[in-house]
């Protein structure tokens, strides 16, 4: 296994620009618990996000074909941070629905730049891909540790003022972004448009590996973001120090599944892939059942427990299966494709905030647990195929 020094330079700086944006990201992430506290119910939060988030999707190919062509994915880039930025302020300033819808309008609208990350990951780590990904998950999540735990303290001694010191944190990460858009225009390289045309081409297995892509990102997110929030803040009423708690659990699980691959033979990878993905596609289900037979005084335990369990699957899956994802995209077309995947990836995302809405509002908090096993059906099942295709 490489060393993080002796990584191509322009992945060496992808990869610490993930771990400086954490802050950002973490914001993002909170946003579901910051509306439950401010006493928006489950169902109206999920329309929002689908709303939003519905907005402006159609644009998605075009904005690929000018990263390919016009637009360096850089300045598509910066424009993201910046959208991002002015979004999180909005949010933490605001004092009503209107202004969040306005805020998060922002957010889903940076969100729409995101396929510029897997642009930059297919140019910058093309060159020992699946190292590139192992540190990918490695120094970011040291970066989250740190961050989640300064949080978790900060909290603990304001907690009946946290609304307001959630405010206080989209406010202060908001305002970060001029030093996100320095650190791209300064640090990161330009990814070569190509003017030319050239005649597109798909490898054999690509129509396959991104439907698996497709139906694993609508399966996980049953679970991640408005679920979550709700069972910590309406099931068992606690607040945003328990939604940290989960943060650095998050982190620190991460961490174990990319240090266990970091000191395992690469022969070994595939496998713990495959194991990855199987055991994500019982997840679900396992936790809806012991919602049912476990106690309320031990629940919350077996929440932490599981989420630790599924965020090490998941750093282990994302680690095997996005270079497989990587090496099937042509390096002149990364922006169309990516941009186009991103785009189909949406329209699975805006239905899924609303169903998840209306699943635990009518079912409870741990239903869409449940919908995450059963979508994750289909993708193990064309996952195993695929793979036997490729033996």
């Amino acid at each position: 296994m490489l060393k993080f020094g002796d990584l191509p330079k322009g992945a060496r700086y992808l990869i610490i620009y993930y771990a400086i944006g954490t802050p950002s990201a973490i914001a993002v992430e909170i946003f579901s618990a910051y509306a439950l506290r401010l006493g928006y119910a489950p169902i109206y939060i999920g329309a929002l996000i689908s709303l939003v988030s519905l907005i402006a999707t159609f644009f998605l190919p075009l904005i690929g074909y000018l990263a390919d062509r016009r637009i360096s994915a850089k300045y598509l880039l910066i424009i993201s941070e910046g959208l991002l930025g002015v979004g999180l302020i909005i949010i933490g300033i605001s004092r009503n629905i209107f202004h969040l819808l306005a805020g998060r309008l922002l957010l889903s609208i940076s969100f729409l730049f995101n396929f510029t990350f897997l642009v930059y990951e297919r140019y910058l780590y093309r060159e020992k891909t699946e190292e590139c990904y192992v540190w990918h998950w490695i120094i970011p999540t040291f970066a989250a540790i740190f961050s989640y735990a300064l949080l978790i303290l900060t909290f603990l001694f304001i907690e009946k003022a946290e609304v307001l010191a959630a405010r206080i944190l989209f406010i202060v990460f908001g305002s970060m972004f001029p030093v996100f858009i320095a650190y791209i225009y300064f640090f990161l390289p330009d990814v070569p448009t190509v003017r030319e045309k050239t005649k597109f081409r798909l490898e054999k297995k690509f129509l396959g590996i991104i439907a698996i892509y497709l139906l694993s990102t609508f399966g996980i997110s049953f679970i991640y973001g408005l679920t979550m929030a709700s069972i910590i803040i309406e099931y068992f009423g606690a607040g945003f120090v328990a939604i940290f708690a989960l943060g650095l659990i998050e982190s620190l699980s991460s961490l174990s599944s990319s240090s266990l691959k970091y000191f395992s033979k690469k022969e070994c990878w595939p496998v713990l892939t495959d194991i990855s993905l199987l055991f994500l596609t019982i997840y679900g289900a396992s936790l809806y059942v012991a919602q049912i037979f476990v106690s309320d005084n031990y629940l919350l335990i077996i929440v932490f427990v599981f989420y630790f369990l599924f965020n090490f699957l998941f750093s282990l899956w994302d680690m095997g299966f996005r270079p497989m994802v990587m090496k099937v995209v042509a390096e002149e077309y990364k922006g169309t494709v990516f941009s186009t995947i991103s785009m189909l990836r949406r329209f699975l995302i805006i239905p899924s905030s609303l169903i998840v809405g209306i699943l635990i509002q009518n079912f409870g908090s741990f239903s869409p647990a449940l919908v995450e096993s059963i979508v994750m059906i289909p993708c193990l099942l064309l996952y195993i195929k695929v793979r036997r295709g490729t033996k």
